[in-house]
């Protein structure tokens, strides 16, 4: 069951997507980028659930099966490729990984469990001490894809009701309430991986998309209202993507429950009025563009930029961010066109089931070498002497007043760094020195 297309909401993803690239390349120019993952949140939400109510509208049932399998299809190839490959290529390029945690971040990864997965990284000694994990973004992933699994069979419960919508959104502010309390409650400044990582206390962004999706016949019906609250949606996210920062424990105590209903105001705009200017702007074909391959974007961006450091390429800021940039986005195309594309098209006839086939052969051989693949802590002699040689990449002036998301102060020292930084994929204590080029 497909849904119209509405260009703005392309565009809407590329701006979060954009978002996070800057606060992972250039912290300082964007310090709240982090936030456009709640935005993906809020998306998600509200595409999934019209999916599943227009479906049940239009032939009286939703197939649970069916779409499960879409999400399978739509997802797992190019999150296999990427598995794939960063387990084949960490031995060289990344340097400092630990070879059994890479093992379970994998798996972890593969099954879509790693938010949890990156909660018990942070009490584990050996994890502790070895270098931010490459496939640390996934754990976004893992919330969404465990919301996919419980979701829909709420959904199927409450369309029995008299009337569902109404059920459906009394079920959204409820779970949204007691998502915002317990983020505020399980918030803990010297660990705060169990609210930043965790299924429950992330779940209000999702929540408030479900709820937004539930709610548009009501919405259409109050523009003038619907263009005041995106109106200040726009403004709350502006200001939270410049000023926000990444140590503050207001965003478990609100911070992130405000962003997730600002992210709704807005999008509850784009959806009801695609003509309006703005819409239009973000409709625009090159935004369209990127935000239609931005799951690989996301995807790829982050074992991306730990590679072409500073170390490697020889730049810095602005044209190693750019650099970066023009990698991930020339990754995310080939993965869109040649992997996730193919798998989505109702072709027959050999090029499906041969499509088909690579796809499963990618993600098994992704699972088994996760298991089995060497991963040296250490990289090759010939690599480690290059590396050594070469400067580090310079942390933007202002990168020491940005520390990443809940980072505790006065918590136990740690080996290894990716970035001062991190906050898109995660609260970081590791406050020792790099062990290896610093590569943000």
């Amino acid at each position: 069951m497909s849904l119209r297309h509405l260009p703005p909401l392309d565009g809407l993803r590329a701006v979060a997507l954009c978002a996070v690239l800057v606060v992972h390349g250039m912290p300082a120019w964007l310090p709240g980028g982090f936030l456009g993952v709640d935005v993906f949140f809020v998306l998600s939400g509200f595409l999934i659930t019209s999916l599943l109510l227009r479906e049940a509208e239009v032939t009286g049932r939703v197939s649970l099966g069916g779409f499960w399998l879409r999400r399978v299809r739509r997802l797992l190839p190019a999150l296999a490729l990427l598995v794939l490959t960063v387990v084949l290529a960490a031995a060289y390029l990344l340097p400092g990984q630990e070879p059994g945690a890479l093992r379970t971040d994998a798996v972890a990864a593969l099954t879509y469990w790693a938010n949890w997965r990156m909660v018990l990284r942070d009490g584990d000694y050996f994890t502790a001490t070895a270098a931010a994990s490459p496939l640390q973004h996934t754990w976004s992933l893992a919330i969404e894809e465990q919301f996919y699994l419980l979701w829909p069979v709420l959904i199927l419960l409450a369309l029995r009701a008299r009337r569902p919508r109404r059920l459906i959104g009394a079920l959204c502010a409820a779970g949204f309430a007691a998502s915002t309390v317990a983020a505020a409650v399980l918030f803990d400044p010297m660990h705060p991986g169990r609210a930043y990582f965790g299924s429950d206390t992330r779940a209000a962004a999702l929540l408030a998309g479900c709820a937004l999706a539930a709610a548009a016949p009501v919405v259409a019906r109050h523009p003038t209202a619907r263009r005041g609250a995106a109106v200040a949606g726009v403004a709350l996210l502006a200001g939270f993507a410049v000023l926000a920062g990444g140590a503050g424990a207001w965003l478990y105590r609100g911070g992130f429950a405000l962003t997730a209903l600002a992210a709704a105001a807005v999008l509850a705009e784009l959806a009801a009025a695609p003509g309006t200017p703005v819409a239009r702007l973000l409709g625009a074909a090159p935004l369209g563009w990127v935000g239609r391959i931005s799951y690989g974007g996301y995807l790829w961006h982050w074992p991306l930029f730990a590679v072409l450091d500073a170390g490697r390429t020889g730049l810095h800021g602005p044209r190693l961010f750019a650099l970066r940039v023009a990698a991930t986005l020339a990754v995310a195309a080939a993965s869109f066109y040649l992997v996730e594309q193919p798998l989505r098209r109702p072709w027959t006839g050999p090029l499906r089931w041969a499509v088909g086939a690579a796809a499963g052969l990618a993600a098994a051989t992704a699972a088994a070498l996760a298991v089995v693949a060497p991963a040296p802590v250490v990289a090759p002699p010939v690599l480690a002497a290059a590396t050594a040689a070469q400067p580090s990449d310079p942390a933007p002036s202002t990168a020491s007043t940005v520390p990443p998301v809940g980072a505790p102060v006065g918590g136990r020292a740690r080996r290894g760094s990716w970035s001062s930084a991190t906050p898109c994929h995660g609260p970081s204590v590791r406050t020792g020195p790099p062990t290896r080029p610093a590569s943000r």
